[in-house]
């Protein structure tokens, strides 16, 4: 048995790659929560290898035996086969997407074969040798499956799907990145490694593969965990732990196998890293992905102030289980834990070490960490390394700490901070009933500890901040901000073009998703924009809180915009077609909403479409079948479309917005050559045969038409085809 190291191209350019028919599906790539977890952490990790030129990961041992053929040297992997799929997709989706995809880079990841399924060996071949065109925004496996080679019969078969799952990973992770490949690749510093061992002499039998990968059952992971975790304890915290401590977790247990082993894990997984990184210098932690509770415990917990933390948050949540704040320890406790609900559980543990500023400190802290984004490792352990600091330096009196104005943070959103440090001065006063109404609109779902907007609204005066904060309340409320005729953004809309830039020529209306990127890159953008704080105002003025919904129809309905807005305001149906609120806007006279978000997918023109709605849907026009509206899916225009049928021919009429010259085209054609018959009946009432089609005789056309004379002209056609 020979052992060396190895990186995935040295590996596949000496060896052609064949996974076995006997290896098991590729299971990265499931959509299982656990799995999930594993492979975000797992990619978090690749990608710091990569972007770092001094660190490097082995990725321990991958077995498999050698055989030499007409092929060449085939390497049939007995173990490793996740981790080479894995790196195969990492290798190719690097190559594509900076440009290095060359002759030589396919033929190398050629040499990587699935034999699960001739479809999935298929599909590997396809998406090296084809073309492939993404962008950042794009969700990758829906780029892939529309191409015209992807068969359906592929959706199928769990490894691609597995797979599909995987690239959508590693591109969610990896679009932004810049020269990876080549650092991928590079011979001398090498961020991705394994030990590659050789079975000499072994034939890869089915029956050598069953026992190599044979599992007897062994201890748990909690079992394990508890194992060691017990010696630090007390003999009145072991007690609790198979009692109090016990009963706390048991309203969570697992449905299906009703024990609280799982749950009981997870705590002490987050809460030892959380831990862990208060006590380790953050340069330890920059891999915090790559951490093992195993590893670390006895660092932790041989301080025994940390064993007192823990039991004093496992007593304080047994003892206060109706408290406002235990819907943390629900989140800290979940499957899929964020790592928002990671460091506001963290926020918690440091609270109860001083319940006397227990409410203050919570209303702060929360405040910082839900308008804060944490989603990378290091936006991880700076959060918990400045709560400790904030901690430590408030001293038991966290408005004391503001009001000194010397909070200083890298971390925490700087606004949000401003904004903690002018709510504690009014809270403090208290020559007013601030703190409740603060406290009112802090709670309020969408605002989550965000009100600067209505302090900026009110100029600081108490009474408008509590009618401006009532409306608001009101307003964004989801039954509003996603009422289906969206009667907010329409009557927002009559004051003001309030539609943030949603990147390029994008615009939107807004989506109402409380997921704090969402809110930043929506709504946000409204409240934070001086011009749409003042029309947000005026509105505010016209509403009332005892019937919302009344008071924004009103100014609806009143509307007397007289620009493109009119019909966004007049029509519920326009924003209803953007599907997730974005329109393209070019000028005043180029608007297109959106069905999603690209112009390759389903799109309006605006004005072909009120035209639409206001002359043609509904109506019958002889000699012609119902019409309908052509939604683009392309950069082609829309139109408005009706068809026609004689003598066995298909024809085609189009109406089409000409933005350039704000005016309407009518064009005539058929697939096939035009009867002469036809052809003098068009050019008889002025349409103009189009030359640059390969078939002139079939396309026709009238330029120029304004909007008053077009339906005059369409008239022309239809009674002139009506007489054939």
């Amino acid at each position: 048995m020979m052992k060396n190291k190895y990186t995935f191209w040295k590996l596949i350019n000496e060896y052609i790659i064949k996974i076995p028919i006997i290896q098991r599906d590729y299971a990265q790539g499931r959509k299982e929560n656990k799995i999930e977890n594993i492979r975000n952490i797992f990619l978090d990790t690749l990608y710091e290898m990569i972007h770092s030129s001094d660190k490097t990961i082995d990725l321990d041992f991958i077995y498999g035996s050698e055989i030499n053929n007409s092929e060449g040297k085939i390497l049939t992997p007995l173990d490793g086969q996740q981790r080479l799929t894995t790196l195969f997709l990492l290798h190719w989706y690097l190559a594509l997407k900076d440009g290095k995809l060359n002759d030589t880079v396919k033929e190398t990841l050629k040499r990587f074969t699935y034999e699960t399924r001739i479809s999935s060996r298929d599909f590997c071949e396809k998406i090296i040798t084809e073309d492939i065109t993404f962008k950042k925004e794009d969700k990758l496996s829906d780029i892939i499956e529309d191409y015209a080679w992807f068969f359906l019969s592929w959706k199928k078969d769990p490894t691609i799907q597995s797979m599909l799952v995987m690239m959508d990973a590693i591109h969610n992770k990896f679009h932004s990145s810049e020269d990876f490949f080549e650092k991928l690749i590079d011979n001398e510093n090498k961020p991705i490694t394994f030990q590659f061992l050789k079975l000499d002499n072994f034939g890869l039998t089915d029956t050598l593969y069953i026992k190599m990968n044979a599992r007897g059952k062994a201890l748990s992971d909690f079992e394990n965990f508890k194992a060691k975790f017990e010696p630090y304890l007390s003999v009145d915290m072991k007690s609790k732990l198979d009692n109090s401590w016990t009963d706390l977790f048991w309203k969570h247990r697992d449905d299906k196998s009703n024990k609280i082993d799982e749950r009981f894990l997870i705590f002490f997984q987050n809460i030892t890293l959380n831990l862990y990184l208060s006590i380790s210098d953050k340069k330890e932690n920059e891999d915090i992905n790559e951490i093992d509770i195993f590893s670390i415990y006895e660092k932790v917990y041989s301080n025994t102030l940390n064993v007192e933390l823990v039991s004093n948050i496992l007593d304080y949540l047994y003892n206060n289980q109706t408290s406002r704040y235990f819907y943390l320890f629900e989140n800290f406790i979940k499957d899929k834990t964020s790592r928002w609900d990671i460091v506001s559980f963290h926020a918690l543990t440091l609270g109860i070490a001083n319940q006397n500023d227990l409410d203050n400190w919570m209303r702060v802290s929360l405040n910082l960490i839900n308008n804060t984004r944490i989603e990378l490792s290091k936006d991880l352990v700076n959060s918990i390394n400045s709560l400790d600091k904030l901690f430590i330096n408030a001293n038991g009196d966290i408005h004391q700490y503001l009001i000194n104005d010397t909070f200083k943070t890298s971390m925490f959103n700087r606004e949000q901070v401003d904004e903690e440090q002018i709510k504690v001065k009014l809270i403090n006063d208290d020559i007013q009933d601030w703190k409740s109404a603060i406290l009112k609109y802090e709670n309020h779902e969408y605002f989550k500890g965000q009100v600067c907007f209505l302090l900026r609204l009110s100029r600081f005066k108490l009474d408008k901040f509590i009618e401006y904060g009532d409306k608001c309340t009101l307003l964004f409320n989801q039954n509003i901000l996603n009422h289906s005729e969206f009667i907010f953004q329409r009557a927002l809309l009559n004051h003001y073009d309030y539609t943030p830039n949603a990147g390029s020529s994008n615009y939107t209306f807004c989506v109402s998703d409380l997921a704090l990127r969402s809110k930043i890159d929506n709504w946000r953008k409204v409240l934070n924009n001086k011009k749409s704080l003042v029309s947000l105002e005026k509105l505010l003025k016209e509403v009332t809180v005892s019937d919302i919904e009344k008071s924004l129809y009103t100014i609806i309905n009143s509307s007397i915009v007289s620009d493109w807005r009119e019909y966004f305001i007049k029509d519920k149906q326009f924003i209803g077609y953007c599907k997730r609120k974005q329109f393209r806007y070019y000028s005043k006279k180029e608007i297109y909403p959106l069905h999603k978000e690209r112009m390759n997918g389903k799109h309006l023109e605006l004005y072909s479409y009120i035209f639409y709605i206001n002359n043609i849907e509904g109506k019958s026009f002889v000699p012609f079948d119902k019409p309908y509206y052509l939604e683009s899916t392309s950069w082609g225009l829309s139109s408005i479309r009706f068809d026609w049928k004689y003598n066995e021919i298909d024809y085609f009429v189009d109406i089409e917005f000409k933005y350039e010259s704000d005016d309407y085209s009518i064009s005539f054609f058929c697939d096939e050559g035009m009867p002469s018959n036809i052809i003098d009946i068009v050019e008889k009432i002025g349409f103009v045969s189009i030359t640059d089609i390969d078939d002139d005789s079939s396309y026709f056309e009238v330029v120029n038409i304004k909007e008053k004379k077009l339906m005059h002209r369409f008239a022309d056609l239809s009674n002139a085809l009506e007489k054939v």
